[in-house]
């Protein structure tokens, strides 16, 4: 970044290779809405380019990411709707902290895909502070300390609401197994 903003244009094209499907991942789950996110994706490279020579030496990755939840912040107060998106199965995964293949087996591949758009249902109902934290730490693979940054709130905060996250992600998975182990008590 410092030498994009020393004038370097090939430098901008090496951080838009790096950082550019991450970021758009983000905008993506977090709107709810591809053309949402290709706008906000669109302008947050805009204001990157705007604010090249004020960049201050630091973590780029929490610059950049602070810039994209300003703008899908604005973007929000300034329209409410939202439009279902699929999550792919890597990012379920990483949330689950483990590795559901579904192989050869066809029990193992609905089970997969039941688990799956649970966990995408859960995610989509998560209060906006809550899914906010949680993709940008699990799928983003940002460090509390960038979150704060990105977000504007305290370290604290953002263990409380991942944490608030996962245990909400957690009920949820296990409210399908509570109900088949009753109704099987029937």
């Amino acid at each position: 970044m410092l030498a994009y903003a020393g004038g370097d244009g090939a430098a901008f094209n090496e951080l838009f290779r790096r950082y550019g499907a991450r970021l758009f991942n983000y905008l993506l789950r977090a709107s709810g809405d591809r053309a949402m996110a290709e706008d906000l994706f669109q302008a947050t490279f805009l204001r990157l380019h705007q604010a090249r020579k004020g960049y201050v030496a630091g973590t780029f990755k929490a610059f950049l990411f602070t810039i994209a939840a300003n703008l899908l912040r604005d973007e929000r107060s300034r329209a409410e709707h939202k439009r279902r998106v699929s999550m792919d199965e890597e990012g379920i995964e990483t949330i689950l902290g483990g590795n559901r293949s579904a192989d050869s087996d066809p029990e193992s591949f609905i089970e997969a895909r039941q688990v799956t758009k649970v966990l995408e249902g859960a995610i989509e109902q998560l209060p906006q502070g809550l899914r906010e934290v949680l993709l940008l730490s699990r799928y983003q693979g940002l460090a509390n300390r960038e979150i704060a940054s990105a977000l504007g709130i305290s370290q604290g905060a953002v263990k409380v609401r991942l944490f608030r996250a996962l245990a909400q992600l957690r009920a949820a998975l296990r409210a399908p197994e509570k109900a088949a182990g009753e109704s099987g008590n029937d």
